[in-house]
């Protein structure tokens, strides 16, 4: 049995699958999950042991499995901190100059240490679709949870969690695979 779902349908899944896994019924116990741009939903600690069963797709820059208290409080002090800039350094911001303007990254980090216990998590493994530099076609990256820890602010965080993004990003994946040498296929960083 695998459960799946896109967005606040795969943070069902995954909690869904989660339960099926405890139930004393055999079938369920071997239950399987594969969501799609879902929120994380449950905490550290039921994270672990859950990489056999559990697979997490995100698509690029999708915002929704980035949305924690954390990320948020990250974004808020970010954002204060940018409003007080001078216009000039703004807008070197705006450029992606920000290694001019010097923001401290470490004191926003710190800020929100106290956050940190209520940081959500997407269990099991997760893997991306993204381009790498030099690559023209998207691949599956199996990237860390940390990677998901704050917000990307692009012009696609929205678009990126579209269903149909997911399904173009997926389609031009299995392309790209399918016409790719057996050495080189899904995955392989």
């Amino acid at each position: 049995l695998v459960v799946t779902g896109h967005s606040l349908g795969g943070g069902s899944a995954i909690l869904l699958t989660m339960l099926m896994r405890t139930c004393p019924e055999p079938q369920l116990q071997k239950a399987r999950c594969v969501a799609f741009g879902a929120p994380p939903v449950v905490r550290g600690p039921m994270t672990h042991g859950c990489e056999e069963y559990m697979t997490n797709v995100v698509n690029n820059h999708d915002l929704v499995p980035r949305l924690t208290i954390p990320a948020m409080v990250y974004l808020l002090q970010l954002c204060n901190y940018v409003h007080f800039l001078p216009f000039w350094k703004k807008f070197l911001l705006g450029v992606h100059w920000d290694w001019c303007v010097g923001i401290d990254r470490l004191d926003l980090i710190a800020a929100t240490a106290a956050d940190e216990a209520n940081r959500l998590y997407l269990p099991g493994k997760v893997y991306m679709i993204m381009k790498k530099s030099g690559h023209e076609e998207p691949n599956l990256y199996e990237v860390p949870r940390t990677q998901l820890f704050y917000l990307v602010g692009t012009e696609h965080m929205l678009s990126d969690h579209l269903p149909w993004a997911y399904e173009k990003g997926l389609m031009a994946v299995a392309v790209a695979q399918s016409s790719a040498p057996t050495s080189k296929r899904c995955c392989d960083g």
